[in-house]
């Protein structure tokens, strides 16, 4: 009989364990509801009327702010252009669709410039190009930030 209540006792201590790692586990997979984006930076560069394209999940439905923290002209030789005003770089952003960049809002910034735009859960896409005003050989050097906002 001893013997029998100790394979019990030893029976119910693993099971006691099992079920502790298992509302472990439970736990860890509902932790809360997805990030919905990350904080994220995009730089590059484009020439006269480059694109580049860069894609980011979406968790939760959210407001995004894209911010241009950096924007530099270059001449052809590499070297600031400050003659001429303050460059503006275009963003447009999307939604990728069957591995296609399916853009829906076009905006042109200034340095230091903003937009926010409503985001649903998802896979997107943000496009920065050149606004029709370089010449051959010359480039802007920008980097984006991305945010969620309330």
């Amino acid at each position: 009989m001893r013997r029998l209540d100790e394979r019990r006792s030893g029976r119910g201590g693993a099971s006691w364990a099992l079920a502790l790692l298992l509302a472990l586990g439970v736990a860890a997979c509902n932790s809360g509801p997805s990030a919905p984006v990350e904080e994220m930076f995009f730089s590059g560069s484009v020439g006269p009327l480059g694109v580049e394209e860069f894609r980011f999940p979406v968790g939760d439905a959210s407001l995004l702010r894209v911010t241009l923290q950096e924007l530099t002209w270059l001449d052809a030789d590499g070297e600031p252009v400050v003659a001429g005003g303050s460059p503006t770089l275009g963003v447009t952003l999307g939604r990728v669709e069957d591995d296609v960049c399916d853009t829906s809002a076009t905006f042109v910034i200034q340095q230091g410039g903003f937009v926010v735009y409503g985001l649903t859960s998802g896979d997107f896409c943000l496009q920065v190009f050149e606004p029709q005003f370089l010449i051959e050989g010359e480039e802007l050097v920008y980097t984006l930030f991305l945010e969620p906002t309330d």
